[in-house]
């Protein structure tokens, strides 16, 4: 992690590689038990890790996701961004299960797209926010 800044004993910064694999377990944590699509369907930690790693290395390259880690070094949250004027990774090593919520994700992508120019560095995209429950609904710094 590259450090950006530091408050309240959590540490925030832009993720690296070595960060993803913890990251993806984080993610895969929160969201299959609280997003709303996810428990829908009923996507598991497993599946939603998967779907992290395909565009994790995207997101390390473009430099626009933020991790959080107590000082103990354990990763506690992350903003998953990217650059939404890149062309996403190739996304046929998705798990089955994902198939619904990549299509509602996809038509609401489209729908953007027909109102906006975009280039690349010209938009940020926030895939995902998680925060493990023990630390959900603290203020976040000015990073």
């Amino acid at each position: 992690m590259l450090l950006l800044n530091e408050l309240d004993g959590i540490r925030y910064g832009l993720l690296e590689t070595e960060d993803l694999a913890e990251m993806a377990q984080v993610i895969g944590q929160v969201f299959s038990r609280s997003d709303p699509l996810g428990v829908a369907i009923g996507m598991t930690a497993e599946e939603l890790q998967s779907f992290v790693l395909v565009f994790g290395t995207k997101a390390v390259a473009e430099g626009l996701t933020i991790i959080a880690r107590k000082h103990s070094g354990e990763l506690v949250g992350a903003i998953f961004s990217d650059d939404f004027g890149i062309p996403p990774p190739d996304l046929e090593n998705l798990p089955v299960s994902f198939a619904p919520v990549g299509a509602l994700l996809e038509r609401l992508d489209e729908e953007y797209l027909h109102t906006q120019i975009i280039v690349e560095g010209s938009h940020a995209h926030l895939n995902m926010l998680a925060v493990l429950p023990a630390l959900a609904g603290r203020v976040s710094p000015r990073i």
